[in-house]
């Protein structure tokens, strides 16, 4: 399974290959944890929010952009 993107930016950080998958285990499990009624109280968040706050969104959510230059050149397989 893959734990992030090319630069390394969003992968899951630990000094062994072992420890970083029980990193991402313990993030499944989290996951898996959530309660069925989040994305209910998301849209109630959401709903609340434009009310008081035209720009919400920004607030909330996050902006990907490209990485500049070809990391790809960099990498080691």
């Amino acid at each position: 399974m893959s734990t992030g993107c090319g630069n390394g930016g969003a992968q899951i950080r630990a000094d062994t290959a072992e420890d970083r998958e029980h990193i991402l285990s313990k993030v499944e499990e989290s996951y898996a944890t959530l309660q069925g009624d989040a994305t209910q109280q998301m849209r109630e968040v959401a709903s609340e929010w434009s009310r008081l706050n035209p720009s919400w969104n920004k607030l909330l959510y996050t902006d990907y952009h490209g990485v500049t230059g070809n990391i790809a050149q960099k990498l080691q397989w």
